[in-house]
């Protein structure tokens, strides 16, 4: 898991966004503080998370942000509880505000359908792709492929 083979190796600090035992609506509030309170700020009063990471769906999600859900539209909260009919339940997510307010995100992807995905939106295509908002952004996006 990353927090073994990453995060227990470097000087930093990663949150959970699920509590055991806590009603998903509490984890948004409480991960939606957290970020009020423990994430600085830009000139604007908004998060800016150093370092995200990501991963890549086959459906080109990110985040819980799947394609065709209502979180994708999302412009103003940090954290939502996001519909995914898909999976047929709801998932925590941070939103694309906050996102493309990170100073860098790495995004790693293993397996071929990812990497298809992503020679689409290099190539110009795949609009409809979750992920396709963060790689088409001014955030500075490192990608890694084959990734275990």
């Amino acid at each position: 898991n990353i927090k073994k083979v990453f995060f227990n190796n470097i000087n930093a600090v990663s949150h959970s966004m699920m509590k055991d035992n806590w009603a998903i609506e509490d984890c948004v509030i409480r991960y939606e503080n957290l970020l009020r309170t423990e994430i600085p700020r830009d000139t604007n009063n908004f998060p800016v998370i150093d370092l995200i990471i990501l991963g890549i769906g086959d459906d080109g999600h990110t985040a819980s942000l799947f394609p065709g859900t209502k979180g994708l539209k999302e412009s103003v909260k940090s954290v939502i509880k996001n519909w995914v009919p898909q999976i047929n339940t709801y998932r925590i997510t941070i939103t694309y505000p906050i996102l493309l307010n990170a100073n860098e995100i790495i995004l790693l992807a293993k397996g071929e359908r990812k990497e298809k995905i992503l020679k689409e939106i290099a190539l110009g295509f795949g609009e409809n792709y979750p992920i396709h908002k963060i790689l088409k952004s001014n955030v500075n996006v490192t990608t890694i492929l084959g990734i275990n």
